[in-house]
């Protein structure tokens, strides 16, 4: 059964290991292979509190050898690392975010069955790459949620990542499966509160568009910007759609000022490219219209508005 354990630790089958090693160890409760292998696996879990019982009870016994002594010293470690990566991750600058990242990587290295770390690794992901990390997160959460499809830290973080990629009607749907599971869930009920109070402010900023009430659907647009600044796949759609806004209102300064803030986010994104190009025809920069239009060419080739 110790040899059979060692053989599933190798293999990073934290729960065969686990379950031979308990198994040892009801037929001899003194054996120290099996108390540190049982630790091992708990480890590999990411279980760290049960690990250091385990191997606590190992060092009481008359058995005890140095083995016991070497695991409990780097278990100390992995607390000590994982204390760290919380702390970083609980602050809200830049570089705390990508030594949380960092840290929380070679903790999910150590702990690769803990869906736990895993979670927080991804909140660390999306904080410290606003950019790219979002998208990282939903293609990193679908490989945990096929194993743990019933688990709502990692359906949370999930719809975190879809939020973050703009994709908010999947993300809404994660929250409430999350929550469905755990009504408790302080999380996912946040996010879904966001949400919904974004889709209100986005729907009505869209409605008086559609009627044509301009200076009510910038007031709208730059509402639901506040909401979440760091949304950046979003506030990309909303920086378009106000400079939309603004530009049937005839405010083609500031409507291209939207633009390049759209721009910024994402720069080949068509929409924001043309109303910019719009905009600079109104206020007369041809030849800046004629480059931004020769860009959008170059992104939709066939699209013949554009030539």
């Amino acid at each position: 059964l110790i040899n059979r354990a060692a053989a599933s630790l190798m293999l990073e089958n934290a729960d065969e290991a686990l379950t031979d090693a308990q198994a040892a160890l009801s037929l001899d409760p003194k054996l120290i292979k099996a108390h540190v292998r049982a630790a091992k696996a708990m480890t590999l879990s990411g279980s760290l509190s049960a690990a250091r019982r385990q191997l606590e009870l190992a060092a009481s016994l008359p058995t005890a050898d140095a083995s016991v002594s070497s695991e409990l010293g780097t278990l100390s470690a992995l607390e000590a690392k994982l204390r760290s990566a919380k702390d970083a991750l609980a602050q809200e600058s830049g570089p705390a975010a990508r030594e949380a990242l960092r840290l929380f990587t070679e903790l999910g290295e150590r702990c690769p069955c803990s869906s736990s770390i895993a979670c927080l690794q991804m909140e660390a992901l999306m904080k410290a790459r606003p950019q790219q990390g979002a998208a990282q997160v939903v293609a990193e959460s679908a490989r945990w949620l096929r194993r743990q499809s019933d688990n709502p830290d990692l359906l949370c973080v999930r719809g975190k990542g879809l939020y973050g990629t703009g994709q908010l009607e999947s993300a809404l749907k994660h929250f409430s499966e999350a929550l469905r599971l755990d009504p408790d869930h302080a999380a996912s009920k946040a996010m879904r509160s966001r949400l919904k109070e974004l889709e209100r402010i986005k729907k009505a900023g869209n409605e008086a568009f559609s009627s044509g009430r301009y200076d009510e659907a910038i007031e709208r647009y730059t509402e639901a910007i506040a909401v979440d600044p760091d949304n950046v796949d979003l506030n990309l759609t909303l920086y378009t759609n106000r400079a939309t806004a603004k530009f049937k209102k005839g405010n083609f300064t500031d409507a291209m000022e939207d633009t390049n803030t759209a721009l910024e986010i994402q720069p080949r994104h068509l929409k924001a490219m043309l109303r910019r190009a719009a905009c600079k025809l109104e206020l007369e920069d041809y030849q800046g219209a004629i480059s931004d239009y020769e860009e959008a060419r170059e992104i939709e080739p066939k699209d013949q508005s554009i030539k």
